[in-house]
């Protein structure tokens, strides 16, 4: 695994992996935050975060503050994220192979390490980000194919909650038709149609109301033999669900009555044997994120975990080296 250079290198670094697979890291890590580069981008922060722990870091600060409340307000940020939701499109599932296969995972990062060295070099951080998922996505599901979609089936609808619909819709039909038809005879035939239909959801709902009957009590048996206080409970004493229809003041000077403390005014003395504040043992780690420490928190996460709307999971940067290494720069140029 290629390990990981400072950051005056970032430009020129050259990684040999294997014999024959030589390439040259194409991240910027000298990228110009001005307003020209940041127009195209989500955000519109006003200060740049590795000026904060500078000499002038109150000044920033301040900066900051002012500029939070209009660029990082939580109406917009939900809003911008509701609309970038709406314009996504659902990925299908792709048939990974299994972690032992090593010959197929290395030939995957052979594939997307490719294409990733044939970006443009002015690419923002955030285009390299949404570059690296599409390419794995698209080697991927070339190279593994994709998982067949599931068969349609009812829906998370039984059988007769499908035959119910249906003799609605029929019966809506049918009553749509008697107000159109002019003919006798023919509104006499709708007409028994009409009241067949009719007949046939009677005996659907009734034998529904009896099933749910029996459901109801085949549960009740079961949770009074689980826990018959609990079970007593709900039948003595159920929950009832009504709006509350009392003033606030009635509700403050009833609370004020019921839990006033009368020496709330009188301050505490101080308690004897108590132990004194902790102290600092260690300070904060501020230093630059290595890549032991990248490589440790991304193989403690699980492998079956479920993938993100990218459908990109874990084990891929587990398992391909190149893609991983691009990746952790991708987080140092972040900073």
């Amino acid at each position: 695994m290629p390990t990981s250079t400072s950051l005056n290198n970032l430009n020129t670094d050259t990684l040999v992996d294997g014999p024959d697979f030589v390439r040259t890291t194409l991240l910027n890590n000298d990228f110009d935050y001005d307003a020209d580069n940041l127009a195209g981008s989500r955000f519109d922060c006003k200060v740049v975060l590795s000026d904060i722990f500078s000499e002038n870091s109150t000044v920033k600060c301040n900066l900051l503050k002012l500029n939070q409340d209009k660029t990082h307000s939580v109406l917009s940020q939900r809003f911008s994220e509701k609309m970038f939701l709406e314009t996504l499109k659902r990925k299908d599932r792709i048939t990974w192979p299994t972690s032992a296969d090593a010959d197929a995972w290395s030939k995957l990062d052979h594939l997307v390490m490719n294409d990733l060295l044939k970006a443009p070099a002015n690419l923002s951080i955030q285009e390299r980000v949404d570059n690296l998922e599409s390419v794995i996505y698209n080697k991927a599901s070339i190279l593994f194919g994709l998982v067949p979609p599931p068969r349609k089936g009812l829906g998370g609808k039984n059988r007769r909650a499908h035959l119910s619909i249906n003799l609605v819709v029929k019966k809506n039909n049918l009553i749509n038709e008697l107000e159109t038809t002019l003919d006798h005879s023919n509104r006499l035939n709708l007409l028994g149609l009409l009241d067949s239909v009719k007949a046939q959801l009677r005996s659907m709902r009734k034998g529904e109301r009896k099933r749910k009957f029996r459901w109801k009590k085949k549960q009740a048996n079961l949770d009074f033999k689980k826990n018959p206080f609990l079970a007593g409970k709900k039948v003595l004493d159920p929950k009832i669900y009504v709006n509350l229809s009392v003033d606030k003041e009635s509700m403050d000077e009833f609370k004020s009555s019921v839990v006033f403390d009368d020496c709330r005014n009188i301050p505490l003395p101080t308690l004897e044997g108590l132990p004194s504040s902790p102290t600092v043992s260690k300070l904060f780690d501020s230093s630059m994120l290595s890549f032991s420490e990248f490589s440790s928190i991304l193989h403690s996460r699980r492998n079956g975990s479920s993938p993100g709307i990218n459908m990109i999971p874990y084990k891929i940067y587990k398992l391909c080296p190149n893609v991983c290494d691009y990746l952790f720069r991708l987080f140092k140029s972040c900073f």
